[in-house]
């Protein structure tokens, strides 16, 4: 054992197993046990963005190399707390140089309220007005430092904050990464999946009986545009292109491209708390659903229980992918129907380990705790959490309340 887990620091509060700590996030980490967080999903101090009147805390470095080089110190402690088949979730948006606040590209630093607004960013190569690329810069960061960059999921806040400026359009727009410390590690696609209407398979099937594209809108007979036809439920092509976005109806939020999750388009929520930067619910309830088991863990060893999938493996491919059904025509699949659709559904549950031991809830943890939406996310969908926080008075003011207040005392177990 190493000798930081030996000092393993002192809730500040615990309940059921939840617990939370209060100190920097960095000090904290090097107290807990290597291997022990199945999923890790925070939303870090952005740089240069707001100084929370709090010593020692993240994102009031001077350059965003001093702000980078402090989130791969803090990160390469998570990846040492993280399951091997665990996943870190970390939401991050940018700032421009020159700026103090989201709405203005320079500021002189003169006037204003600089507890909330640290102006005046620079960094190498930075000019003012610039975008400093902050989120990406962590992200490729964080993998040349070893961790998997699996994902980099855009997050579309519809009811941004207004801006002032003329001569750009308005940022609207935040990242969700996933990482991992490992190539295979638990993800449970099943648990935020979009599924799919009746109206939707209506129009779908539609949409493939109808005639199919030419190449070049000439007439050539016989001449399919089966690679670009088989994308999407309208026949559009979208899977060469960057993104498509199809908004998901709540909970999630999530947005996905023929099953596949590409992003978050969630509404940012307002908080009547003195907290000026919390996520909403929905971001990192697509997280913990999709990086935890519902089922729980093992108890001895921890590894998560996984879904048991009965797939419709018979059922060929739809929208004209013709060398997967094993047909040669679109005349072929019309007269079976016309419409071919892989569904699966959820048989059970089983243990990916051999112990034969009990089961208990994952554990979600959040490193920049702030108003405390994880640890409640994780309460309602039955996981437990461990929330760390460099402010006290967050903790006693707002943190402990909402909890107590949202979770209904945390009787759930």
């Amino acid at each position: 054992m190493l000798e930081a887990e030996k000092k393993l620091m002192k809730p500040y509060w615990k309940q059921n197993g939840n617990k939370i700590y209060q100190g920097d996030a960095l000090e904290v980490l090097r107290t807990m046990p290597k291997e022990s967080i199945h999923c890790v999903v925070t939303s870090p101090p952005y740089w240069g963005l707001r100084d929370y009147g709090i010593e020692g805390q993240l994102g009031l470095e001077k350059t965003p190399e001093e702000y980078i080089e402090k989130m791969v110190e803090i990160f390469r402690e998570v990846k040492r707390v993280l399951r091997s088949d665990g996943s870190c979730w970390i939401n991050l948006g940018d700032s421009y140089a020159g700026s103090g606040s989201p709405g203005g590209d320079f500021r002189d630093g003169k006037g204003g309220d600089e507890y909330l607004r640290p102006y005046n960013r620079k960094g190498s190569g930075l000019k003012p007005k610039d975008l400093c690329g902050i989120p990406w810069r962590v992200a490729l960061a964080l993998q040349a430092d070893g961790w998997f960059l699996r994902s980099a999921m855009p997050w579309v806040k519809r009811s941004a904050m207004p801006e002032s400026v003329n001569d750009r359009p308005a940022s609207a727009l935040e990242y969700m990464f996933l990482l991992t410390k490992s190539q295979k590690y638990y993800f449970d696609m099943d648990a935020i999946r979009k599924k799919q209407s009746d109206e939707w398979i209506e129009r779908t099937k539609r949409d493939v009986n109808r005639p199919p594209p030419r190449l070049g809108g000439e007439e050539r007979k016989g001449e399919i545009l089966s690679k670009q036809y088989k994308a999407s439920p309208s026949g559009r092509n979208f899977r060469n292109t960057d993104l498509f976005f199809e908004s998901l109806e709540p909970p999630f939020g999530a947005i996905f491209a023929d099953d596949e999750l590409v992003g978050l388009d969630i509404n940012p929520k307002g908080f009547p708390g003195a907290h000026f930067a919390t996520f909403p619910p929905r971001l990192p309830e697509v997280a913990i659903l999709a990086g935890t088991s519902e089922k729980g863990c093992c108890a001895e060893c921890g590894s998560p229980w996984e879904r048991v999938v009965e797939k419709n493996s018979a059922i060929p491919a739809r929208h004209g992918d013709w060398k997967a059904t094993g047909e040669t025509h679109r005349n072929d699949i019309d007269r079976k129907g016309g419409f071919y659709d892989a569904t699966s559904k959820t048989t059970g549950w089983k243990p990916t380990c051999k112990c034969n031991a009990d089961k208990k809830p994952c554990i979600v943890c959040d490193i920049f705790g702030g108003a405390m939406t994880s640890a409640i996310v994780a309460h309602k969908h039955n996981r437990k959490f461990i929330m760390i926080e460099l402010s006290k008075p967050y903790i006693d003011e707002i943190g402990i309340p909402r909890i107590e207040k949202e979770t209904n005392q945390l009787k759930l177990w």
